[in-house]
């Protein structure tokens, strides 16, 4: 009988509640044991990351597209996009907001302009359309854009506020 799936299943490789067998291993076998979860875990990871830049970030994109209304632009000059970049960690991936759109000859939006800041520095980027997923922030008005504020800008306020 097989068992259910369950979060420890996935993180430790067996139910918690299960008793630990108690086999009598070598260290060649702990070392090719810890490689091959190790190899399973990249794995699953990867498929994870894999299914939602494809399906989650996709999914907004078209979300974005009915929520506009406009059935053949999906991004819209001022958007807040997310850039997709191959050769960066998808926690490195840069946040932009829509400078100009570039149509093709045929008047579809293909390429837009994005600016974005890294380390201080106003950058402009020109990506493909298809690289852009846009953000849920309303962006009709751009002065109603929350500005964000780090917990780390607060930090001396908190501070003095709990000594008080």
């Amino acid at each position: 009988m097989s068992e259910p799936l369950t979060p420890s299943t996935m993180c430790v490789g067996r139910r918690l509640l299960n008793p630990i067998t108690q086999e009598k291993k070598t260290n060649d076998n702990l070392v090719e044991d810890a490689r091959r979860r190790e190899r399973f875990l990249t794995r699953v990871l990867n498929h994870f990351w894999e299914r939602w830049r494809k399906e989650y970030l996709t999914e907004l994109r078209e979300q974005h597209k009915v929520k506009n209304g406009s059935a053949g632009d999906s991004i819209s000059q001022g958007d807040i996009v997310v850039v997709h970049e191959d050769k960066i960690p998808r926690q490195l991936w840069k946040v932009g907001r829509v400078d100009d759109l570039m149509r093709g000859r045929d008047g579809n939006v293909r390429a837009a302009t994005i600016r974005t800041s890294s380390g201080g520095r106003v950058q402009q980027l020109q990506r493909p359309i298809q690289r852009l997923y846009p953000i849920e922030i309303p962006t009709k008005n751009p002065e109603t854009v929350p500005q964000i504020k780090f917990v780390r800008d607060n930090v001396p306020n908190a501070i003095q506020n709990f000594n008080t």
